[in-house]
């Protein structure tokens, strides 16, 4: 066994072996560059990109139809299959895997956010990069879906059970879509589609248009869905004629107290209080005189159809106004990009590459001259 070997001696016998030595070193690279690219770094190195929503429609952490936005849904399990999804590049990319295993993370500084997720996951950095982009987009089309729900008073005036709801649901629609016309023009400014749209809906509804149709219903006095309701108002009516007969009879026995007190020669101060009595019972009796009324034009004019289709045809207009104002906000909205990136996307952790590359050659080189040093030695003992 020899104690020392002189550098000279070490050079001669790697040059005694130089070929060897060459396809060693080689071999030995690029098994330490690719164990530490696909093995290390890939369990140990992170994405990260810091960002920020720059869109108006989500103020104050509020999406545009009042719900709250939490940014941690960026990378909940819902946002990341509904990402993955999305493309068919991300098969492979096990979402459930990453949330289950904590590989995702986002901290927030003042609306600004740092987005960080485990490189193991990807295929190659373009995926990797387009994926995180993904992700990052897919709350600006969650804020695109939830504009202002502006259908809320249509579906209440569908299911409303008395005309007098359904004109004030037709209404309140109709100053929604002006007020959603405001929120639009306050956030993207006056656009000419905007005033033409505006000008439209004001043409086509003036301020007398709800109250013509209240004023069409009192003097008609149309009853929404007639057979289901015919029966409640004959007994509507049977019980306010009875209370009418009822007041009618005490009003008569006062007035006979009256005239009895009259002839026994009581003074008008007496007399004074019960006529106050009759006064009171006769008002009550034309109130309910009216009520009834009101309830024979309602069973006597049950022929609304041509009031229906008038109703129809308003609500047409408005979902039709609602549309083209939604339509116009998403267009406004996806005219803009709506996120800022501080940096590119980038890789943090792990070995960088050139640290990796002189890791590589030293492991190379000090392998490759211990194993020719050995053969040498090996030769040498033989002879």
């Amino acid at each position: 066994m020899e104690e020392n070997i002189t550098f000279k001696e070490i050079i001669k016998r790697i040059k005694a072996k130089g070929l060897l030595f060459l396809i060693l070193s080689l071999i030995i690279f690029l098994i330490s560059i690719l164990s530490i690219e696909l093995i290390y770094n890939k369990n140990y190195q992170n994405y990260e990109v810091k960002f920020e929503y720059t869109t108006r429609e989500l103020k104050d952490n509020t999406f545009p139809n009042g719900s709250i936005f939490d940014y941690r849904s960026i990378i909940n399990i819902d946002s990341l299959n509904t990402v993955k999804k999305s493309n068919d590049l991300y098969s492979d990319i096990d979402v459930s895997e990453i949330a289950n295993n904590n590989d995702i993370h986002i901290i927030n500084e003042n609306n600004t956010y740092t987005l960080t997720i485990s490189n193991k996951y990807f295929k190659n950095r373009g995926i990797a990069k387009k994926f995180i982009t993904d992700l990052i987009r897919y709350t600006v089309q969650r804020v695109s879906s939830k504009m202002v729900d502006n259908f809320d008073y249509i579906t209440l005036y569908e299911a409303a059970n008395s005309y007098d709801l359904k004109i004030s649901y037709l209404e309140k629609q109709y100053k929604a879509i002006l007020e959603e016309l405001d929120i639009i023009e306050s956030i993207y400014g006056k656009r000419k589609m905007l005033l033409k749209l505006r000008n439209d809906i004001e043409a086509f509804f003036d301020e007398n248009t709800f109250n013509d149709l209240y004023n069409e219903l009192k003097i008609n006095g149309y009853i929404y869905d007639y057979e289901a309701n015919k029966e409640r108002l004959i007994n509507q009516k049977n019980l306010l004629e009875n209370e009418k007969e009822l007041l009618s009879y005490k009003r008569s026995k006062i007035q006979e107290h009256i005239n009895d007190l009259a002839n026994i020669g009581f003074d008008n101060i007496n007399i004074d209080s019960y006529t106050n009595s009759i006064i009171e019972l006769s008002n009550q009796i034309i109130d309910i005189e009216a009520e009834i009324a009101s309830i024979d034009l309602m069973l006597e004019n049950n022929d609304n159809t041509i009031f229906e289709d008038k109703l129809f045809f308003y609500e047409s207009k408005l979902i039709d106004y609602t549309n083209k104002v939604d339509d116009y906000r998403i267009h406004f909205f996806n005219e803009i990009d709506h996120i800022y990136y501080y940096d590119n996307i980038k890789l943090k952790g792990g070995i960088n590459s050139v640290v990796g590359i002189l890791i590589s050659t030293t492991i190379s080189l000090l392998a490759s001259t211990i194993i020719c040093i050995s053969l040498y030695k090996s030769k040498y003992d033989k002879e």
